[in-house]
């Protein structure tokens, strides 16, 4: 990553902190409101747009992909708790 400009660097680490504020704004020990996890999908859904855009401009920085995984389990373990009260709702 060191051959990265100061700009993408930062853009990176912004990037990885919103995905970072997701995983930590998944309401584990209760049931969410479908606004909060609208929100969080929609967050997520941004995440994932730039990690692919990042990617695609600049593969041979390696730590993208784990980023990219880092989001589907977000995405996966927000689904797991939400989706399944949906009939509920």
């Amino acid at each position: 990553m060191n051959h990265l400009s100061a700009t993408q660097k930062q853009y990176l680490s912004e990037t990885v902190q919103k995905l970072s504020a997701c995983m930590k704004n998944i309401k584990f020990t209760r049931k969410m409101s479908r606004d909060e996890a609208d929100a969080i999908r929609r967050d997520l859904d941004d995440v994932k747009g730039a990690l692919f855009m990042f990617g695609d401009l600049h593969p041979e920085v390696q730590q993208i992909e784990l980023f990219k995984q880092t989001a589907d389990l977000t995405e996966y373990a927000l689904r797991a708790l939400t989706d399944s009260h949906e009939h509920l709702v």
